[in-house]
């Protein structure tokens, strides 16, 4: 049978492959030798068990070469292990999306009540002529206004001209055709004139009282004043 390493190299597999790692990547015996030698005398020890002892420290330099090989790749298994690497989501590597600022919309213009323009004030509505201004205005398109119009024209113009007689004859003919016309108080108050004129004071006298007293607010009134103020001269 045999001892020590060698019976190690032969029964484990193991063993013998540290033991040739050794042979490759150990020191020489003969470098062991040496180094010894320097250290330290040999002693009885190294005599009884140097080749042997040589064998059994060339297989431990070899394992532990082994370990400090095998360390880092332990100690990155284990830090692959305790850390592992979380897979970046696509939602965290992309880029936030810049903040949509409002668009402002733009004031609208207000205006204050005190600065429009005051309304202008309101011309009060003069009072419509009554009689026969009114009826003249709202019939002047009718077919019997040229000949009222007509005879009117004729009795002032005869007036004007001193002829009350001609001025008297228009007016009956008015009187005849369109009594109560658009042109009834103008020639009532032709003819108190043509009274006046033709010294029939009496008559046109009469004639003014009773168209005052009818019509008191006939824009007529102040003319047939000043006729009847003749009369009584």
């Amino acid at each position: 049978m045999k001892d020590g390493p060698e019976r190690l190299i032969h029964e484990d597999p193991g063993f013998a492959r540290l033991v040739a790692a050794s042979d490759r990547e150990a020191p020489s015996r003969e470098l062991l030798e040496d180094a010894l030698s320097r250290s330290a005398p040999r002693s009885s020890w190294w005599s009884w068990g140097g080749p042997g002892l040589a064998v059994g420290i060339a297989a431990l330099g070899v394992s532990v070469l082994g370990m400090t090989t095998m360390a880092p790749e332990a100690s990155l298994e284990s830090r692959g292990v305790m850390a592992p690497v979380s897979p970046v989501s696509s939602a965290s590597s992309a880029l936030p999306a810049p903040p949509v600022k409002p668009v402002a919309e733009p004031p609208i213009a207000t205006i204050s009540v005190d600065d429009l323009a005051s309304a202008p004030p309101e011309r009060p509505k003069s009072a419509a002529p009554s009689g026969t201004v009114t009826r003249v205005q709202a019939d002047a398109g009718s077919p019997s206004f040229a000949d009222e119009l007509a005879l009117v024209t004729a009795a002032r113009s005869a007036l004007e001209a001193g002829d009350a007689s001609a001025c008297m004859r228009a007016v009956d003919r008015y009187d005849q055709r369109f009594h109560g016309g658009l042109f009834a108080q103008e020639i009532e108050v032709l003819r108190i004139e043509a009274l006046v004129t033709s010294g029939e004071r009496a008559r046109a006298q009469a004639l003014s009282d009773r168209f005052l007293s009818a019509n008191p607010r006939s824009p007529y009134a102040a003319r047939v004043r000043s006729l009847l103020e003749r009369t009584r001269d």
